[in-house]
Order: C-alpha cells, then structure tokens, then sequence
C-alpha cells in the first residue's frame, strides 16, 4: 500500500497502485505524478471550461468522441487546464492510437475504471487522503486575506505582495493586460512568452481562469472590465496554494486596482478640464508648454483624434492608453470624444484597433499652435469616415480635400457674414422655440439629402423631418427644390463652420 499521507497529496500513482481500485493505465506514465486535488464527474462535451485544474475526471465515457481527431481535442482540452488525469468507465468508445500517443506525448494519464469500483469510492478515497493538505489550503487562504488589514498605501505594496508569495508558494506578477506591471512600486515583468499568451486570454472572456505548464492565470476583474491578470509562477521547493487562492489574489488586486483606478479618473478630469480650456482658447500661450509638459505631451507633434461610440469603448481606449503608460488628454462629448496624444498612427491603432469606434484624425501641430484648428481638422475626418463604410476601430486621417476653405472667402470676417446673411433666421427660430432646424439641415446636407437616412440619425419621423424641412423653406425663402437656393444654404453651413478656423489661422499669423 503506498504512502497517501505525504504532504504533497495524493498523486495519480498513488490511485494506480492501490489494488482495491483495479485501476488499468491505458497511457501518459510519465505524468503519474501528478497530484490529484480533487475528483470531478461529468460527461459534458467540454469538461475542462468547468474545471479549476488538479482533478482527476472521472467519466463514463458517454461525451468522449468516438474519432481520433475528437478524442485528441478532449484530450488537450483536459491538459491545457492541467488536470491530473482522464479516468475512463466502461461505456467509453475504444480509444484511438493517435488519442493515446498524443497522451503519451502530454505525459497526461489516461486510466480505466473496472465496472466493480463506484466513482464514489474513489472520491472518498481522494477526499480522506487529501484533508490534512485542504486544512492547510484553508489556512492559507484566511492567511491571504489577513494581508489585507495591512493597508492598500503605494508605499505598502511591494511588502504586500512579497508576503503574499510567501503564503501562496507562487511567484507572483501582478500585470496590466498588457502584461506591464499594474501595481505602483513593482516593476519586474514576467517572461515574454508569458505576455504573448497573454493575448489569448483577453480574447476569451468566458474562460475565467487558464493554466500554463508551470503557471496560473487569472484575470483582474474590476468596473466591468479586466483591470490585468495575476500571473503565478510555481516554485519547485514550495507547496502551492492552488488555483483557489490565486483567485482570491486576483481580489486582493482588484481591491489594490481600485485606489489606482481612483487616480486615473481624478487626472481624466484633469486632463479634460486642460483640453477644453486649449479648444476655448482661454489657457495663456505661456502657460500652455508648463502645463503639457506636466502631462508629458511637450516633446513632439501631436494629433487630435475625434472619437464616436459608446460611453464604454471610449472608456476602454482611456484606460488603455493608462495601461501602456501612453501620455494623453481627453475630453467626451456625448458619444464622440476627442483624444490628444503624440502623432503615432500605430500607437493609436493599438489602443482602439478591436473596440466599436471610429475616428477622424488631425493632421500633426505643434502645441503652440491654434488648438481650434487642429479640432475642426478632426471633426471633418470623422464627418468623412462616417459617410464611408468602414470597420470599427478605424481612424481617417485629415486632408485638404475633407476642407470647405479651399474654395470658400478666406477672410473670417465673410465668412461669418455669410453664414449670418442666410442662417441667423433659423438661429433665432431654433432660439426661441427651443427647436433643432439649424441641425435638422446640416444632417439633411450630411446624409446626402436622404430623408428616411437623415430622420434616422435624427431619431425622428421622417414626416417630422419632412416638416422641418417645409418650416426651413419658409423662414429662409430658400427652396430646397432649386440648385442655387440649395447652393447657398450648403455654403452657409460650410461657412459657419469654416469660419472658427479661418479665425484660429488669423489669429496666429497676428501673434494673438
């Protein structure tokens, strides 16, 4: 009878040398060391998504696929989450070679259950042998959240986390989803080959937890989002708590997160209040480079990207802009944002390639220069992206041809004189009946004059557009019907909006 009482639990050899089980070795020798955990019965087709690692799964063999290339794909599944082993009843399919050589090859045993032995035997045996060691994972995890009556200040986390490797036998890499460090004062990063996993995992949310050989992983989950990843690296001279425990790590960070998380919306306030005192004009040119250069933007060229989506992808282009440590303002507006950070396509690509937004992007400027300019730059890049069918997380660059100023009066003075001559009626109707005519018209002339598209964007009846469009032929004396009439309303719109612009370009040429 061998020795079940050792401190590293119960292995898989032990099972296979106790006669009373009968059990036959079909393949993986090499892996009989594997320390079982726990038993798990089930017959679903994808056991492992519900498996923490460590057990031994015990089946009748009703959901393992009866060919070769199935077979192997429940193998690796089974191994991929490091369970102990695959114990097979007698209603199984006859496994195929390939299935046992891939086995073999994973060192990941496969025994036979006789029919005379009940599942239930072999947990309560799993079970009575492995309680001292489950005491002892019990203790540790109290000991784990014991660290959390030694505070949460930056200067205390360093000594946190060391204490927690301690009591969990891992080394522990607390790491943004990007695989940088997450937490302030640890600045060790794991391996590379660990960070590129790293990928897989952000894109399979439903898996909460995965296993690599020698490593466990599992997500940060903080505000609706995963904040980074615990990764917990085995120690070959230390008793490991167990995938349990690193989830309660994962917590421990979150909680860590959340101070950190803080920051990050006090200096996104910040960061907003700054951009929309540049876009009004009403920061002093002297203090314009003190105050980019306390948010790190006063080295290079800068772009400034308008943004439309959700609330929630804008957030997630925030936070990982924070995640890579990228210096950025940004300011939202409804469901469109603007975004400032250095003139690097690629960065930006990075940060919003996968999310649901689109952008139009400035051309580069100095920070020196008219902030308004470089606002209006962006605003048409993303009128033109909008009107293109394009994928989300693209980003349209600025062009001379996206610009109504290559052809309208360069002085901003008739420019505004223009738009004033034909649409202030409409801007005093809109005033004083708290109406939309003014914006009714411009997403009619976006939309190509489309009325059922335009009432859409508007989220109105067409009819009601339709009337809209009726109440503006009457108070301008414009018909919408005629070329030249629908000429001057178009150039109207195009000066009102060109003329801010126009404005800012004087403006700096003057020295004002």
């Amino acid at each position: 009878m061998p020795d079940l009482h050792s401190r590293g639990g119960i292995r898989v050899r032990d099972l296979l040398d106790t006669a009373h089980l009968k059990f036959e070795l079909i393949a993986g020798e090499s892996g009989l060391d594997r320390v079982v955990e726990w038993t798990h019965v089930s017959d679903l087709e994808e056991p492992w998504i519900w498996l923490d690692g460590g057990e031994l799964l015990l089946v009748n063999g009703l959901a393992i696929p009866p060919d070769a290339k199935g077979q192997m794909a429940f193998i690796s599944g089974l191994a991929s989450k490091r369970t102990a082993g695959l114990a097979i009843g007698v209603r199984a399919p006859t496994l195929r070679r390939e299935a046992i050589a891939l086995a073999d090859e994973l060192d990941f045993p496969l025994l036979r259950i006789p029919n005379s032995i009940s599942f239930l035997s072999i947990t309560r045996l799993v079970a009575d042998h492995n309680q001292d060691r489950a005491q002892r994972r019990m203790a540790t995890h109290i000991r784990l959240f014991d660290t959390l009556g030694r505070g949460f200040e930056p200067a205390n986390i360093p000594g946190l986390v060391e204490r927690l490797e301690n009591i969990s036998g891992y080394r522990l890499f607390i790491t943004t989803p990007q695989g940088h460090p997450l937490l302030p004062g640890i600045g060790e990063e794991p391996p590379a080959a660990v960070v590129e996993s790293l990928a897989l995992f952000r894109e399979d949310p439903d898996r909460r937890s995965r296993s690599l050989p020698g490593w466990c992983i599992v997500p940060i989950p903080l505000d609706a989002r995963t904040a980074g990843f615990v990764l917990a690296l085995e120690q070959p001279d230390r008793e490991q708590a167990g995938l349990v425990a690193v989830r309660h790590i994962a917590t421990i960070a979150a909680l860590l997160a959340s101070n950190l998380y803080r920051e990050r919306e006090l200096d996104r306030r910040r960061g907003a209040e700054l951009l929309g005192r540049l876009l009004a004009g009403s920061l002093p040119l002297e203090e314009v480079g003190d105050q980019l250069r306390q948010r790190g933007l006063e080295t290079g060229p800068l772009a400034m990207v308008k943004l439309r989506g959700a609330h929630e992808a804008i957030d997630e282009a925030d936070h990982r802009a924070c995640d890579l440590g990228i210096p950025h303002l940004l300011l939202s507006e409804a469901h469109d944002a603007y975004l400032v950070m250095e003139d690097a396509r690629e960065t930006l690509l990075g940060i919003i390639g996968d999310l649901d937004l689109v952008g139009g992007s400035s051309s580069s400027f100095a920070p020196g220069s008219p902030w308004v300019l470089a606002r209006a730059e962006a605003d048409q890049a993303l009128e033109r992206a909008l009107r293109k069918p394009r994928a989300a997380g693209s980003v349209l660059q600025y062009s001379a041809a996206d610009s109504p100023l290559e052809w309208l009066p360069s002085d901003p003075v008739v420019l505004r004189a223009l738009s004033d001559e034909v649409l202030r009626p409409l801007r005093d109707y809109d005033r004083e009946h708290n109406g939309s005519l003014l914006e009714s018209l411009r997403v009619y002339f976006e939309q190509e004059r489309r009325l059922s598209v335009a009432s859409d964007v508007l989220f109105v009846h067409k009819h009601t557009l339709a009337y809209r469009l009726k109440r503006i032929e009457a108070i301008t004396g414009r018909n919408l019907n005629e070329m030249d009439d629908l000429c001057v309303l178009y150039l109207a719109l195009k000066a009102s909006e060109a003329s801010p612009r126009r404005a800012a370009g004087e403006g700096s040429r003057s020295g004002t």
